[in-house]
């Protein structure tokens, strides 16, 4: 039994989530980082807008028009804080923040060139006031713990250190961090949630197809995987493993029907040779009457042979996998050769037209294809006729065996080449085992070929093997 988390639907649900995990935390942390990026912007921005304008109250001669003078004397700028130490809100209401004592709200602290305190606003942090490395920095701006702050070196040499406390921003960020988390969370749930029915649909297929092959194992020939009308790679897999399941069944029905003729044309022979020695071992008999006795004993005995040998070379057939270079031409008059002296006994004239041609193949294939196929026109041939063998290299390879006999009933001509099917008494051999063109259809098939026969009654029939080259 298959573990559960080794299971296909597992490990795509694992690389589902690991996937989408990967997706959100990303997503995530962008977010964060945009809209921290953003309010933090915006904070400097403010801070920058307030630090100016106390350089233009401040630190130089204000203008008409707004803009800045030159510095003022450093004797000004000390009386001007010293002036705004008495009255802080004066200058505040100037630029804006007349509730400076509010957190939150900007604050600056000054010194002049000897590190002298000359304002501080109420709302200064205390841990600001007692860093002393803000002495040292002539322009700068950075987040110290909850304040944001910037250090400025004035032409006078004085220090302006103005402020903002971001405490409440900062919180804001947390849990907009916390908000974002808990989406995250919430979406990646449903996502696993949503990936394991996407998985347990997508694989449904599968374990149709895994059933539907192991009661095929078991015996049930007739069982297919139902498609359901789909069209993806799933069905196209259903579809191969349908036909493949079709041909399946047609060769075993065939391997079966196979065996189940072959065990009939067998017992008839060894029937009459049991009976045959059991009648002789009955009694005293003549020997004339054992001489009928073995005559019938080796004519089935030869029956035999013959049908064994058939099955022998059809299994050979269906086994075999030769591939080696052979003259076609030389097989065929070869074959013609070991024959003629058949066809000469029955009144028969063969003629053979078969050039040298090179083919790659199973050559004791080729000769007993050629040998059935000529010893089938032969044999049903009437005597005084003729049987024309003709092999011809063009496109491909084709030979065809002619011969003006009774011709076959069209009836059976879609029968002709299965195994043990005979047309009837007028095409019947008593040495034939009703192999011979199911070895020439074999062997055919075997080279890639195909086998055709166009029959006339009354007139002859005409076999042609076509072989790719």
């Amino acid at each position: 039994m298959m573990r559960p988390f080794k299971s296909l639907r597992w490990s795509l649900q694992l690389w589902h989530a690991l996937i989408l995990l990967l997706v959100i935390v990303v997503l995530c942390i962008l977010a964060y980082r945009i809209v921290r990026s953003e309010r933090m912007a915006k904070l400097h921005e403010d801070l920058r807008n307030f630090n100016r304008g106390l350089e233009t109250e401040l630190v130089f001669t204000p203008q008409e028009d707004g803009k800045r003078g030159d510095p003022v004397s450093k004797e000004e700028l000390r009386a001007g804080l010293q002036k705004l130490a008495l009255e802080p809100d004066a200058a505040l209401k100037v630029l804006g923040h007349v509730d400076s004592e509010t957190e939150g709200k900007p604050y600056f602290a000054a010194w002049d060139d000897n590190a002298q305190p000359l304002f501080v606003s109420k709302n200064t942090p205390e841990e600001v006031l007692s860093d002393g490395t803000l002495m040292e920095n002539d322009r700068r701006r950075w987040l110290h713990g909850n304040n944001l702050l910037f250090v400025y070196r004035t032409p006078q040499k004085f220090v302006i250190v103005s402020g903002m406390n971001v405490s409440g921003e900062m919180a804001k960020l947390r849990r907009f961090a916390y908000l974002l988390s808990a989406s995250g969370a919430g979406l990646w749930l449903v996502g696993l949630a949503g990936g394991w029915w996407l998985a347990g649909r997508a694989i449904k297929p599968i374990g149709a197809i895994a059933s539907t092959a192991s009661r095929i194992s078991e015996g049930d020939l007739s069982e297919r995987i139902e498609t359901s009308g789909a069209n993806d790679e799933l069905a196209s897999l259903s579809n191969v493993l349908n036909a493949t399941f079709d041909q399946l069944e047609v060769m075993i029905r065939q391997q079966k029907q196979f065996v189940a003729d072959a065990s009939h044309e067998l017992r008839t022979p060894v029937t009459v040779i049991q009976s045959e020695v059991q009648r002789g071992l009955k009694r005293d008999r003549s020997p004339e009457e054992y001489r009928e006795i073995l005559q019938t004993t080796g004519r089935m005995n030869n029956r035999m042979k013959t049908l064994i040998g058939s099955l022998l070379t059809l299994a050979h057939q269906d086994l075999a996998v030769v591939d080696e270079p052979c003259n076609l031409g030389a097989i065929v008059r070869e074959a013609c050769e070991i024959l003629q002296p058949v066809a000469s006994g029955r009144g028969t004239r063969l003629s053979v037209a078969a050039d040298d041609v090179t083919y790659r193949g199973n050559p004791q294939a080729l000769s007993e294809m050629v040998s059935n196929l000529v010893s089938n026109a032969v044999d049903h041939t009437p005597a005084g006729s003729e049987v024309s063998v003709r092999l011809v290299e063009d496109d491909g390879i084709r030979l065809s065996v002619t011969d003006n006999g009774q011709g076959i009933d069209p009836a059976h001509l879609e029968h002709l080449f299965e195994r043990f099917y005979r047309v009837d008494s007028s095409r019947r051999s008593d040495g034939h085992s009703g192999l011979g063109l199911a070895i020439v259809k074999a062997a055919a098939e075997k080279h890639g070929g195909r086998v055709e026969v166009v029959s006339t009654l009354e007139k002859g029939s005409t076999f042609t093997v076509r072989l790719p080259l």
